[in-house]
């Protein structure tokens, strides 16, 4: 029951076993408290930083990008938060590259904390950049030809 307590809802299984939901929540949080303490957390070289909209707000998240793991799921993404959560990473000097948006509050949590690691833009908001500007350029050109040239998309 443990197992599936992590794999679905608390309902799923309390339906599936006859226990009640609180009777599974409290199994699978008394197996998370016994798992979190034997956990070994590693700083990741790669940290990545982003958002995530859950429950009718904004968390921080954050990941190790190599290992393709999670490591934190902030309540909130202010950056006193952020940046008290990064002055708790152990070895945090081993950090040598952080993805991120360009969120400036994010950008200044770690250059206040990490300043040896390198900032990189993630690819998805680097690509999502690109096209918006493609997008002005080509309303602009638009907005410079004929009307016979518009109907026709040529511009001769």
């Amino acid at each position: 029951m443990e197992k599936e307590s992590f794999n679905h809802p608390y309902t799923f299984v309390a339906a599936q076993t006859g226990l009640d939901d609180k009777t599974v929540r409290d199994i699978f949080n008394a197996r998370a408290e016994f798992l979190g303490r034997w956990h070994r957390f590693e700083t990741p070289r790669i940290l990545g930083i982003d958002e995530l909209y859950l429950n009718k707000r904004y968390r921080c998240i954050l990941t190790n990008i190599e290992e393709r793991t999670l490591l934190d799921l902030l309540a909130t993404r202010r950056q006193d938060v952020v940046t008290n959560y990064l002055m708790k990473l152990k070895d945090r000097q081993k950090v040598e590259i952080v993805s991120m948006d360009m969120w400036n509050p994010y950008r200044a949590a770690v250059k206040a904390v990490l300043p040896q690691a390198r900032i990189v833009v993630d690819k998805f908001h680097v690509v999502r950049m690109a096209n918006d500007a493609l997008e002005r350029v080509r309303k602009g050109l638009r907005k410079e030809l004929k009307p016979s040239q518009s109907r026709t998309g040529k511009s001769c």
